[in-house]
């Protein structure tokens, strides 16, 4: 299998997206005004749903959700949790 990288763009507070099995998040950041987290993956895995949440600063947040990564929006920041374990 060959492993490669694709982009996730993020437009709303709460996405699923079919991703991949066993993708991995490498990095977050605004592309063109949209918070987008490029995976590594392998292309050919079978896709599954994982789900993700946008939360501000100060926000409560679930034990269980795993971090992703953050981004500002002055004067705001933004943090993405995957609330599904991969």
């Amino acid at each position: 299998m060959t492993e490669t990288i694709w982009k996730f763009p993020f437009r709303t507070a709460h996405s699923v997206h079919n991703i991949p099995r066993g993708a991995i998040p490498l990095a977050l950041q605004v592309q063109d005004g949209v918070p987008t987290v490029w995976m590594r993956l392998e292309a050919d895995a079978p896709p599954e749903q994982r789900s993700f949440i946008v939360v501000g600063t100060a926000h409560t947040i679930h034990p269980n959700w795993i971090y992703v990564g953050t981004w500002q929006d002055a004067p705001f920041v933004f943090h993405l949790f995957e609330t599904t374990t991969p």
